[in-house]
């Protein structure tokens, strides 16, 4: 039995060196995840939303925006169903736009003070249900709206205007100047 024991041991040290060695490409089961230590599903991967940390990491990208310059912000959380199955096609729509900046918000509640700010400014800004959006022009909110799934057309709608918007502001600077 000793033996036995000795050899699953081994084994078991042997998978997590080569785990720490060559970490899976895809995010660790919630169950693998909480087995390491770490707490709460994992984030939701997107490839066109860049992850914010922080409100005020928000108000910074905004404040730089130019007028002409359209930005869609993500509100979502590891444990919604909803944001899970919206994250692709919401990646989808932000890949027919790439002229657009894409950030996305988490909202952790892991009963960390910086998890519940994160909950407080979600409730701030008006996100009743997730995931929710917002549209903006330069630091002008233009749209926000939760995105349910058969929502995502009134979400490319809303990106087309906003791009009109945008492109008016454009043609008023150009013809200021």
């Amino acid at each position: 039995v000793c033996v036995d024991m000795f050899v699953y041991m081994k084994l078991a040290v042997a998978v997590l060196a080569v785990v720490a060695v060559h970490p899976p490409a895809h995010p660790l089961p919630q169950r693998a995840a909480i087995a390491m230590g770490l707490k709460g599903p994992p984030p939701i991967p997107s490839k066109h939303f860049v992850s914010l940390t922080s409100p005020g990491n928000l108000t910074e990208a905004l404040a730089g925006a130019a007028s002409d310059v359209v930005t869609v912000v993500k509100y979502q959380a590891p444990w919604c169903r909803t944001c899970r199955a919206m994250a692709p096609l919401l990646d989808r729509q932000a890949k027919k736009h790439q002229e657009l900046r894409y950030f996305s918000l988490e909202c952790r509640r892991d009963g960390k003070a910086a998890g519940e700010r994160m909950h407080k400014f979600f409730v701030e800004r008006g996100a009743k249900g997730l995931p929710f959006v917002e549209v903006y022009r330069g630091d002008t909110l233009l749209e926000a709206t939760t995105v349910a799934p058969t929502g995502v057309e009134a979400f490319s709608h809303a990106i087309g205007r906003a791009i009109e918007a945008a492109q008016r502001a454009r043609a008023q600077l150009e013809l200021a100047s």
